[in-house]
């Protein structure tokens, strides 16, 4: 009888340590999807902020090429003052000079 108590309790004991690892197995199967769940969130924002940055860089670019559109005329603008500048100058110095030195172009 001694012999049926003691494989009793062992299986018994056995049986809950079967149990054990079966619910610590359940458990980690859990813990995995959660974990595999919580990568593929982190990806999905990964791509969108990825996303967004090259949107961010190509939107600067863009404007970037537009300031020197917009610069570019200033410029030219510029150089067209100037030359009008020195056209008005000569006149001017032109003008300064009497009729007759004009006239004579002494």
């Amino acid at each position: 009888m001694k012999k049926d108590h003691t494989s009793s309790s062992t299986r018994k004991l056995d049986d809950k340590v079967y149990s054990l690892q079966q619910e610590r197995i359940a458990d980690l199967k859990e813990q995995n999807s959660f974990y595999e769940e919580q990568i593929k969130a982190l990806q999905k924002q990964l791509e969108n902020s990825q996303r967004l940055v090259d949107q961010e860089q190509q939107l600067h670019l863009s404007d970037q090429k537009r300031i020197e559109k917009l610069e570019q005329p200033d410029k030219e603008q510029k150089t067209d003052t100037i030359q009008n500048n020195s056209v008005d100058n000569q006149q001017q110095n032109q003008s300064k000079k009497g009729f007759f030195k004009r006239f004579f172009g002494k």
